[in-house]
């Protein structure tokens, strides 16, 4: 594993709560807002340059789908402790 994808996966298990898989395949995970600035740098800027993520901006924290992050950073879901409903 690259250090940059150690980085995510330890900014993952640190977040909020643990993420959780839907049964639609989303893998939500809630960050921090101190996490916000690690996390994109750990994805790059050409990941952004598209417009961006969708996410759910909360009091104290915001919800993203980390799926396809994952699949672009070539990290394999089972190297993160995952809830599933």
């Amino acid at each position: 594993m690259t250090k940059q994808q150690l980085d995510f996966v330890r900014l993952v298990e640190n977040s909020l709560q643990t993420p959780r898989k839907l049964p639609n395949g989303e893998i939500l995970v809630w960050l921090y807002f101190h996490q916000l600035e690690q996390f994109t740098n750990l994805i790059g800027g050409d990941y952004f340059c598209e417009g961006g993520i969708d996410v759910n901006l909360q009091d104290d924290c915001v919800v993203v789908d980390v799926k396809d992050l994952l699949e672009y950073l070539d990290i394999d879901e089972d190297c993160i402790e995952i809830d599933e409903d």
